[in-house]
């Protein structure tokens, strides 16, 4: 079991590098004018540079128009874009010229369950306009869904942790979950362990004195307890877990 690790709403060179040297997996960077850590293209460009190839880069867009969803791509070149608005499911496919992630605000235990089948609609609808080959491509791209907390007003990420037990009432889970909502040191290890998810999201969690800033000690300890976590999951014997 290996958990990926995104950090978010990285505004600083020096953030970058230090998360670099922990071996994270994927950075994102907000282009969403009303976040608190939002970044125009020229800014963006400026810190998708420090990211290189050791790591992915993530655009978080918010019920962005896909003219600027495009040009934000062709200028940065982002490996992964994540949809965290109010984007249909047609939307998305539609404004994603490569692979994306859909979030998912958690406002009832069937959240997850019924966006998952809007993908699964729209594919059907497009199934009925494209050759198969094509209809396939078209769903591949959306890699992931990513669960949040539903904040009121909080596009973008809010930092809050919703009830996860709620993803347990869903008949059925992506095969590619992401772990968000108010992950940090405390309730990381837990959420692995009870949730098994393919990766974790981790913005305010991991945050210094101001949203601009990321603590260098917080996303370092963070960063091992989901190593250590992933390790207790692959050494549980079956009949731990009956106990």
């Amino acid at each position: 079991m290996t958990v990926r690790i995104k950090f978010c709403g990285l505004v600083r060179k020096q953030d970058i590098a230090f998360a670099k040297s922990l071996a994270v997996d994927y950075i994102g960077l907000v282009l969403y004018a009303k976040s608190p850590r939002a970044l125009n293209l020229e800014q963006a460009f400026a810190l998708r540079r420090e990211v290189g190839s050791s790591m992915q880069c993530v655009g978080l867009f918010v019920n962005a128009h896909p003219a600027y969803v495009h040009a934000a791509h062709r200028r940065l070149g982002l490996d992964v874009i994540q949809f965290h608005g109010d984007e249909s499911a047609k939307q998305c496919f539609a404004s994603s010229p490569i692979r994306f992630w859909r979030a998912v605000r958690m406002q009832h235990p069937k959240s997850l369950e019924l966006a998952m089948q809007a993908f699964a609609s729209e594919g059907r609808h497009a199934g009925g306009e494209l050759a198969p080959h094509r209809m396939t491509a078209a769903l591949a791209t959306c890699e992931a869904f990513l669960v949040d907390a539903d904040a009121k007003l909080a596009y973008g990420g809010s930092g809050h942790v919703f009830d996860w037990t709620w993803l347990g009432q869903s008949e059925r889970r992506p095969d590619r979950l992401i772990l968000s909502g108010g992950l940090n040191g405390d309730n990381v290890s837990e959420a692995i362990k009870a949730l098994r998810p393919w990766a974790v999201d981790v913005s305010s969690g991991i945050q210094g004195a101001s949203p601009s800033v990321k603590d260098a000690g917080k996303m370092e300890v963070f960063v091992n307890l989901v190593r250590a976590s992933e390790q207790a999951v692959l050494t549980k014997r079956p009949c731990d877990e009956a106990l």
